[in-house]
């Protein structure tokens, strides 16, 4: 009985080790950023919402898959070990009901500049320095015209 109840704790904290979140973040600034003010009133985009560099575009479970061009130069990866994915999901952008709202998580450019110089463009970050940094956005609106 106690091999049993031991063989279970063992394997429940071997279960546990293992998760991770790991978050998708805009790197290369959107092309309308190079555009004048001018030109965005021409091109009708003055009003339009681009993520910004450092925004979290989507989070994913650890060992996630990155496309080829999920990576520097456009993104880069922050692996937060231990965050469940439950936790890590409110980072993740997203719209009101109304569709008309949203909120977004930036990281800080500090870290994000440090994250685009390691291999793959990936980083690793304790859930309580992910907390500690993080921007939290205000709710920006969109107009529809």
């Amino acid at each position: 009985m106690t091999k049993k109840l031991l063989l279970i704790l063992l394997f429940m904290g071997m279960a546990r080790v293992g998760f991770a979140a790991e978050l998708l973040v805009k790197l290369e600034p959107c092309w309308i950023e190079s555009l004048s003010p001018q030109e965005k009133i021409i091109q009708h985009k003055e009003d339009a919402v681009y993520p910004e560099v450092g925004e979290i575009i989507v989070v994913k479970p650890d060992g996630w898959k990155w496309g080829k061009k999920e990576c520097p130069p456009k993104y880069i990866v922050i692996k937060v070990p231990n965050m469940p994915m439950e936790k890590a999901k409110i980072y993740e952008g997203y719209s009101t009901e109304d569709g008309l709202s949203r909120k977004t998580y930036k990281i800080p450019l500090t870290i994000v500049n440090q994250a685009e110089i390691q291999p793959e463009g990936k980083l690793e970050l304790s859930e309580g320095s992910l907390k500690a940094q993080i921007i939290e956005k205000e709710i920006q609106q969109i107009e529809i015209r």
